[in-house]
């Protein structure tokens, strides 16, 4: 009688256990037209990354409305650049292989499963860095700021780079201090700075995305970045060099 009890006590601190585990990686405050395609791990991945993504907001000044944020997260095997957007936007990369992509049109947010062999490809760097789990959990927050972001703009036609200047800084910002530090360090300053606001432009972030992030997140770290920097992006003060203009 005492191992049979023994026995119903250890299954039940088990079940309890396993229990216990679900519940937090489910417990978590997600908008409620914000859906997750995924596992359990993912779903706490996106909670995550989620609420790294309103702290970066909210440190500048911005709130975030749940009630606007509608869309979709999930993870595939493969995501691949289409030409164009949902809108018809032709995407100037069409059948490169990345990490997330958010579709503005859609609010469809596309991550590549962590478990793929290709995320921790050793060619498959990130900032010049090789995989860890919080550099890959950054391209969530990275991809959700995209997300969160479009709700403060005051004007429809906004473009691509500002948006990716906005999402980089977020990215680093989140990041660990020791972290930040070894992505800062593996991107020279003289390399890796802005040496003028016109360089926050598509052809610079399609050049070398990776080094505009860095970039970008200089920049916004300095006196001229911020909430200074936000607030004239979204009011349309700052606006990126529109190449489309050019003949």
């Amino acid at each position: 009688k005492v191992m049979v009890m023994n026995l119903v006590v250890k299954t039940s601190v088990v079940a309890v256990s396993w229990l216990v585990g679900m519940c937090s990686a489910w417990a978590c405050t997600l908008p409620e037209r914000l859906n997750v395609v995924g596992n359990a791990q993912q779903h706490e991945q996106v909670c995550a990354a989620y609420g790294r993504a309103v702290n970066f907001f909210e440190r500048y000044g911005y709130t975030i409305d749940p009630a606007k944020v509608v869309g979709q997260v999930s993870f595939a095997n493969k995501v691949i650049l289409p030409a164009a957007d949902s809108k018809g936007n032709p995407t100037f990369s069409s059948g490169v292989r990345v990490l997330g992509l958010f579709d503005r049109g859609s609010g469809v947010l596309q991550v590549t499963d962590e478990r793929e062999r290709w995320v921790k490809h050793k060619k498959r760097t990130y900032f010049k860095l090789q995989y860890t789990p919080s550099l890959y959990e950054s391209v969530l927050v990275h991809e959700l700021v995209h997300m969160l972001s479009k709700q403060f703009y005051r004007y429809s036609d906004y473009g691509h780079a500002q948006e990716e200047y906005i999402a980089y800084a977020a990215q680093i910002e989140s990041l660990s201090i020791k972290e930040r530090d070894r992505v800062l360090k593996a991107c020279d300053f003289t390399k890796c700075t802005f040496s003028s606001e016109v360089n926050i432009n598509d052809l610079v972030h399609f050049g070398n995305p990776h080094r505009f992030g860095v970039m970008s997140y200089r920049h916004f770290s300095s006196p001229e970045g911020g909430r200074v920097m936000l607030e004239r992006i979204y009011s349309g003060d700052f606006k990126p060099v529109d190449f489309s203009q050019f003949p």
